[in-house]
């Protein structure tokens, strides 16, 4: 084989080695974010649904503070219930900060 056909053959190969790579490109990228995804989602559903069981608790309890109040403000005296009232918005308010 002459030296300009060896130089031609190691073109036409170099060039078709660039045609695939950039024609497969997509597909392999396409592929690790498939890969990604079915790897992330499992965690992230699990993550969600800790918040949810959470949020459940979270007003659960909110529920509780607030009959102990209504309780509380029963028995004591008008300066007791400011505070209580205060310290009751005070916890609202952290509970739906945490909630967003």
């Amino acid at each position: 084989m002459s030296r300009d056909a060896q130089a031609a053959e190691k073109v036409a190969t170099g060039l078709s080695e660039c045609v695939h790579t950039v024609a497969n490109e997509p597909s392999l990228g396409l592929y690790y974010v498939m890969e990604h995804i079915q790897r992330s989602v499992p965690a992230v559903v699990g993550i969600k649904r800790d918040l949810a069981s959470q949020r459940e608790r979270l007003e659960g309890a909110d529920l509780d503070a607030a009959f102990a109040q209504e309780q509380l403000h029963a028995a004591v005296s008008d300066d007791t219930k400011q505070i209580l009232t205060r310290a009751a918005k005070l916890a609202a308010e952290a509970a739906q900060k945490a909630a967003s």
